[in-house]
């Protein structure tokens, strides 16, 4: 798939329903800003976008135009300091990021997966690197 310039041609691979402007009203509810092309990928909809921190990340959405991921951008999950170790640490860091109580938490390699929700109460799966940092989130629907 290859990149499209702006907006142009993002209604085209999702619902007809859903607008350009529908579009971008969902990445600012997330405090985003689009910054580059969307990318129609095999599932879903890339868009490179800025977060209110500054930070780079590619914003997912689903084939009807909803939110489905945000990730950082340039973070490399496998070459962080090794600070959190355990499922509670992981539980604490998401709870002071203002999430709700982790409902189940999954150690992996590189990372922790936690399920908890969002302030509007929406189901989350929150990745944590062992540094500590949330550098995914996954709506669950």
């Amino acid at each position: 798939p290859s990149p499209v310039p702006g907006n142009a041609g993002i209604a085209g691979w999702i619902s007809s329903d859903v607008t350009a402007a529908q579009t971008q009203a969902v990445l600012k509810a997330q405090g985003l800003v689009q910054v580059g092309g969307a990318e129609r990928k095999k599932r879903h909809i890339e868009i490179p976008a800025r977060d209110a921190d500054g930070r780079d990340v590619i914003a997912s959405l689903d084939l009807y135009g909803r939110i489905w991921e945000i990730e950082d951008a340039d973070h490399d999950k496998k070459r962080v300091p090794v600070q959190v170790t355990t499922e509670t640490q992981a539980a604490e860091i998401i709870r002071l990021a203002g999430y709700g109580t982790a409902k189940s938490i999954e150690r992996r390699k590189h990372h922790f997966e936690v399920l908890a929700t969002s302030s509007n109460g929406e189901p989350l799966e929150l990745h944590v690197d062992m540094s500590g940092r949330i550098y995914k989130r996954l709506w669950v629907r």
